[in-house]
């Protein structure tokens, strides 16, 4: 606590038992429970060690040993197997520590900005960090000298922060998310990916993916859950990949056109009387702009503004409609002979700009 004290309590009977003072504000803690041993980092990177043991029914706790680890604050601790563990620091290192000697083992330097988390798969021997980079890191644990796998997807990669990391117990299989709820699976023994998903935050398809970013995110084993949390709200998933394959179509009605605007890297589809803004590199859905026509009128065609200013729909009713780009307002409206347009298309920039 930030009053630099360890205070324990009796979990089964829910009552204080004691306290112990430390002299930083412990900001990580790690227990151990093959050596009894409790490991807390401070924001000095400094690891200390306790040993914890029960005398005549009374909790004993001992301070061991305190090591200089890091030179920024310690964001994260997991346990390897047998005993050290690996510690990540804002200062954009990754160590691994023998707790019961209380001695570095080894240091990873690979990250270019601050590292927050990692997780350690038991089997394959890697230990997979994230942070504020968009691109996790695979280290392997027995040969900390060889430079890390990075986990980069060409197709869909991760353009935001790492805020979760899970490595499966019993399959070579790693799970990752970022802030904007993209996550992907990655196999260890390819460091490949091989699925991507996209959970949606605020609700069915067509919602706004800007307005909620993830702040937590984990992976129950055994049940095939997923759950991401932001603010005050936990979301849950069921794990599966078909109905997970269909949450990717852009609308239960079919696409009638498409368009990509270079300047945002995004894509516009429209269906019917709903135009959807989509990011073209991890196919998250950016925006969704319905009822833009009412019935019996329908959208025909489509283009935009290669500025990102506007985009444009032809109609049924021989209309050509203007919406801002941004928030899918009309800006302006043109009629013409009353006969259905086909196809448009915007040319020229600023103010030599024409409509085809």
């Amino acid at each position: 606590s930030p009053d630099q004290m360890l205070h324990f309590t009796d979990a089964r009977n829910r009552r204080y038992v004691d306290s112990v003072a430390t002299d930083q504000s412990q900001l990580v803690l790690l227990w151990q429970d093959r050596n009894r041993l409790l490991a807390g980092a401070d924001r000095l990177g400094k690891l200390n060690a306790w040993s914890i043991g029960l005398d005549y029914g009374t909790l004993k706790c001992t301070h061991r040993d305190q090591l200089a680890v890091h030179k920024s604050p310690v964001t994260y601790m997991v346990d390897i197997q047998p005993d050290s563990i690996v510690t990540c620091s804002l200062d954009r290192t990754v160590a691994i520590v023998d707790l019961v000697h209380m001695e570095v083992m080894g240091r990873f330097e690979y990250h270019k900005k601050g590292v927050l988390l990692a997780d350690f798969h038991q089997s394959t021997r890697y230990v997979i960090t994230g942070g504020f980079e968009p691109e996790p890191l695979a280290w392997l644990v027995t040969n900390p000298k060889h430079p890390p796998f990075k986990l980069k997807d060409p197709e869909r990669p991760h353009q935001h922060q790492i805020i979760g990391i899970h490595a499966h117990k019993d399959a070579p299989l790693v799970h990752t998310a970022d802030l904007a709820g993209l996550i992907k699976v990655w196999d260890l023994r390819t460091m490949r990916c091989c699925e991507t998903h996209s959970c949606h935050l605020d609700g069915p398809p067509g919602s706004s993916y800007a307005s909620t970013k993830w702040r937590g995110f984990c992976y129950v084993d055994g049940h095939n859950r997923l759950l991401s949390a932001s603010g005050r709200k936990v979301w849950f998933y069921e794990y599966d990949p078909v109905e997970l394959e269909r949450q990717q179509c852009a609308s239960e009605d079919p696409v009638l056109c498409c368009t990509y605007c270079a300047c945002t890297n995004t894509v516009v589809t429209v269906s019917y009387n709903a135009a959807r803004l989509w990011d073209y590199s991890t196919g998250t859905l950016m925006a969704d702009y319905t009822e833009l026509v009412l019935d019996p009128v329908e959208i025909t065609c489509a283009d935009v503004d290669q500025e990102a200013r506007k985009f444009f729909v032809g109609c049924t009713d021989g209309k050509v409609l203007a919406f801002n780009y941004t928030n899918g307002l009309k800006v302006r409206e043109w009629a013409f002979i009353g006969k259905k347009i086909r196809s448009l298309q915007h040319l020229g920039r600023g103010e030599l700009s024409y409509l085809v």
